[in-house]
């Protein structure tokens, strides 16, 4: 039996994420093999979603660091240190794709 894919596994760049009660939309701006960055306009707040163990968390990262991914390069370098276990998704800061559905969070195609 084929499970439908969740709307976070096949998210593009330029994509929205809405969470309801949030005063700020994420707007995806990397899309990598495990993982997808996104993040407000300001990008002072942002997501990450881990496609493999279907996750939205923060990261242990510091903002100051590769965080902040309205500067160039950011997400790629970020996406090598999650990816090379130098850097991790928050235990603390994380929801799941269930979690997402209960929300009622919306993913806006660009």
């Amino acid at each position: 039996m084929n499970k439908n894919k969740h709307a976070l596994h096949s998210l593009k760049i330029g994509d929205t994420i809405r969470f309801p009660n949030d005063e700020f939309d994420y707007v995806v701006r990397h899309v990598g093999l495990r993982y997808v960055f996104a993040c407000s306009d300001c990008g002072c707040y942002y997501t990450i979603i881990d496609k493999k163990d279907e996750v939205l968390a923060s990261t242990t990262m510091l903002f100051e660091e590769f965080a902040n991914f309205t500067i160039e390069g950011n997400a790629q370098k970020l996406e090598i240190l999650l990816t090379n276990g130098e850097r991790e998704l928050s235990r603390k800061y994380r929801d799941t794709f269930q979690a997402f559905n209960l929300y009622k969070g919306k993913v806006i195609k660009a």
